[in-house]
């Protein structure tokens, strides 16, 4: 993606000490055209993909941390071996499996490898700055000091001296080994060892909003501005309001020397976004998405300055407005899983503002939107809310109806919402399950006993117990089947059948079932489907075993 910009010039704003931290200066008198930590990663910044440099690996998208290890390998890597040629072929080869368990995490694997080949050549500075690594990364900050120095004994001039220095500074408080680190960046001649410091420092604490400042500015003024800008959007995640107006007041700066750099202007909405100026942000961010082409990623990062928006709006009553930018939230990016909570706690307002306008047909369809954005998430206190707000609805709908003698309506929506986000709620189920069961009432006075088997069946459900429910549905079902048999659908019968047995085991039931399947098996039998049909006479038999005809059945099938 070409965005015409040139970072050299963000780099040559920072080396002229605009916008630095206090106590940072420009080590050098003019800009260095590649980092002394890594390659010259002057890029456009629209990319969203990995980009590497000898600090470890950021992805412009998530904003991976450095890999503290790479900067330690690649010294590694860049040492020239004190031993013999084929010692050290096989020491290169020891070095990238230590290097692979070092990257996995596993400490003791790594030390194990290099313990053993140093028991054989113990004079290889390769191997015991590479033990010094381990123990760095174990905080075994003495220890690593020791092999760094034995190391720089063995291999000089190969900077192990430096790390050596870098482990005794983090042998201190995380303070102290930030005000070392200001003071050593500041010097040329200490450039490198105070911007491994940060590394470390930011390694081993996240959250040191100040120190991943102080790198951000460092590596921006080396050059490295990928990763110069990845730490400071970390650093704008555990930022406090004052840090944040820092960053704030820096990017808007950066923006000025690149107009046409999206990765700032994002960076700069982020800032903003944090500091709840939600609808500069979301400016600054539409800006970065245009300069980005549309980029999905961009898209993606506009997305929260509408939902900050469309949150504000909702607080403020304004639920129209705020359902437009939750709507615009989720076409930025559709997954987007705040806008989508947001937008149905806009329709659980809306709702309840047309509930109290009487309006329940309406407000219950607002509800029913509100519930299927929820899904399975959501807040415990907005479900509930949503909850009591349909129940409250669908008691008063469900009570004009009985009152006028009108069947039941959107209340059996309403209920089932209520039920379906707060079954514990005992008010809940037992008014659901009395709406149900009327429901059966309603169907059964229209000979409709498909309809009315299920509604009665639904409310036995929710109360296995009550007799009314299970007679209902035991009825229900013996009917439903018996119009099924009328229609020829005898597998049908059987399963209807099967459901009012299976409740009330009443003979009934059982002798209709038995009924069903013998006709089932007829059917068979005149499609001379002798297997099928002496199976079905013979369940038959197994229900009604007395009945002569169902005897003679299943016998002509032998």
């Amino acid at each position: 993606m070409n965005v015409g910009t040139d970072y050299s010039t963000v780099a040559q704003m920072l080396t002229a000490g605009l916008g630095l931290e206090a106590g940072y200066t420009a080590a050098t008198g003019s800009q260095s055209t590649a980092s002394s930590f890594g390659p010259a990663t002057l890029l456009s910044l629209g990319s969203t993909g990995v980009q590497q440099s000898q600090w470890g690996y950021t992805n412009l998208g998530t904003t991976f941390q450095f890999d503290l290890n790479a900067v330690y390998q690649a010294r590694i890597a860049a040492t020239v071996p004190q031993v013999s040629p084929a010692v050290a072929q096989r020491e290169d080869s020891m070095l990238a499996q230590v290097e692979s368990f070092l990257e996995a995490g596993a400490l003791d694997e790594a030390r194990g490898l290099l313990e053993s080949f140093l028991k054989d050549s113990p004079n290889s500075g390769r191997s015991v700055h590479a033990l010094g690594v381990v123990e760095l990364e174990e905080r075994n900050y003495a220890q690593s000091e020791k092999l760094f120095r034995r190391a720089a004994y063995l291999a000089p001039d190969n900077g192990f001296d430096e790390d050596a220095e870098v482990a005794r500074y983090l042998q201190q408080d995380d303070e102290s080994v930030f005000a070392a680190a200001r003071r050593l960046v500041s010097n040329s001649d200490t450039l490198q060892t105070g911007t491994q410091l940060l590394v470390a420092l930011t390694h081993r604490n996240p959250l040191h909003t100040e120190g991943r400042m102080l790198l951000g500015n460092v590596l921006l003024h080396e050059g490295d501005a990928v990763n110069g800008l990845s730490q400071y959007r970390l650093a704008i995640a555990t930022a406090d309001d004052e840090q944040l107006q820092r960053i704030e007041a820096r990017f808007e700066k950066l923006v000025e020397v690149a107009p046409r750099a999206p990765y700032v202007h994002r960076l700069l909405g982020e800032t903003q976004l944090r500091l709840g100026k939600n609808d500069e942000a979301a400016r600054t961010l539409a800006r970065a998405t245009e300069l980005a082409d549309g980029d999905a990623t961009y898209r993606a990062a506009e997305a929260p300055a509408h939902v900050a928006i469309g949150q504000a709006l909702l607080a403020d009553n304004r639920i129209t407005a705020a359902m437009a930018a939750f709507e615009h939230a989720a076409t930025l990016q559709f997954a987007n899983h705040d806008a989508r909570l947001g937008l149905a706690e806009a329709y659980v307002a809306r709702g309840e503002q047309r509930a109290r306008l009487g309006l329940f047909a309406d407000a219950i369809s607002d509800f029913s939107t509100a519930k299927a954005r929820l899904r399975n998430d959501g807040s415990a206190e907005l479900r509930k809310r949503l909850a009591a707000a349909a129940f409250s609805a669908g008691a008063v709908l469900d009570g004009r109806h009985r009152r006028a003698g009108e069947k039941i309506g959107d209340e059996a929506v309403a209920l089932q919402i209520a039920y379906d986000l707060d079954p514990d709620n005992a008010t809940y189920r037992i008014s659901l399950a009395d709406l149900r069961n009327r429901s059966g009432d309603e169907f059964m006075a229209d000979e409709d006993y498909r309809n009315a088997a299920h509604a009665y069946k639904r409310a036995y459900d929710l109360f296995k117990n009550d007799e009314t429910y299970r007679d209902n549905t035991a009825s229900a079902f013996v009917l439903y089947g018996n119009d099924l048999m009328r229609q020829h659908r005898f597998d049908d019968a059987v399963e209807a059948y099967r459901t009012s047995y299976e409740i009330t085991r009443s003979d009934t039931a059982r002798l209709k079932l038995a009924e069903a399947y013998n006709a089932r098996g007829q059917e068979y039998l005149s499609d001379t489907k002798y297997r099928q049909a002496r199976e079905y006479f013979r369940k038959a038999l197994y229900y009604d075993p007395g009945n002569p005809l169902y005897q003679e059945n299943y016998g002509a099938t032998l």
